[in-house]
């Protein structure tokens, strides 16, 4: 994941995340693992805009000041794979002690910080493969701007998804897909519904959410693969 080197959840971010997606018709892996290269490209690419902007607000603001700086020493344990340690923290010694993802959540209730905290800790677990954990965690998180809840959602669908519980991790797509539509997340999310329910071989309903993308996001970044999917489903193209 960290070497996907994108720095904003746009469209071009989207493009370079979805070109590992897998073939659906693939049988000996889950749906999931199929796709979690680019899940986890464009979730890190979100992440990293997303603390920036934080980081900025509500430290340069004098608010939340401490926690914000605990926040940074977990972030970059996260941007080096090192999702079990920026869980979870370290003591070094000699040294003050590393706070992880958990740390900010104890020390900081009810703060932005320890909100924003649920929302990495989740995608550590999930890279851990803690899937029911991941879910706790990403439950807890309240967002209000159009893209971190959005990939809040879909990252609960990709654990859903995980767990064989098909049609809830479905649910949770399209969930991601409806929230404050956007040219970042909105087509993102349409597809990978319609990914999963090619996989369930349900490609009339497939066709209909590669047709919205196609439709109604001509500028998203992965239109050739968009057209590629429609033909695969139905054997013709608009």
């Amino acid at each position: 994941m960290a070497e996907q080197n994108v720095t904003s959840p746009d469209n071009s971010t989207v493009a370079t995340t979805n070109s590992s997606y897998a073939e659906v018709g693939a049988e000996n892996a889950g749906f999931f693992e199929q796709n979690k290269n680019a899940v986890y490209g464009g979730i890190l690419a979100l992440l990293l805009l997303v603390f920036g902007l934080y980081f900025f607000v509500f430290r340069n603001n004098g608010a939340d000041k401490i926690a914000s700086e605990e926040m940074f020493q977990a972030q970059f344990l996260f941007e080096q794979d090192s999702f079990r340690t920026a869980l979870n923290g370290k003591d070094i010694a000699g040294q003050e002690r590393v706070f992880g993802f958990l740390d900010i959540i104890e020390n900081h209730k009810g703060s932005a910080s320890a909100n924003l905290a649920h929302y990495y800790a989740g995608i550590c677990l999930l890279q851990l493969g803690e899937f029911e954990q991941a879910i706790t965690y990403l439950e807890q998180y309240s967002g209000k701007d159009a893209l971190t809840q959005a990939f809040a959602y879909g990252a609960i669908g990709d654990a859903k998804s995980e767990l064989n519980k098909m049609d809830e991790a479905l649910d949770f797509y399209k969930k991601a897909s409806a929230y404050k539509p956007n040219m970042a997340s909105t087509p993102y999310f349409l597809r990978k519904t319609g990914r999963l329910l090619e996989h369930q071989g349900k490609k009339e309903e497939a066709a209909a959410y590669y047709t919205r993308v196609q439709k109604e996001y001509s500028e998203y970044g992965e239109r050739i693969a968009i057209d590629k999917d429609i033909i695969r489903v139905t054997g013709t193209y608009e």
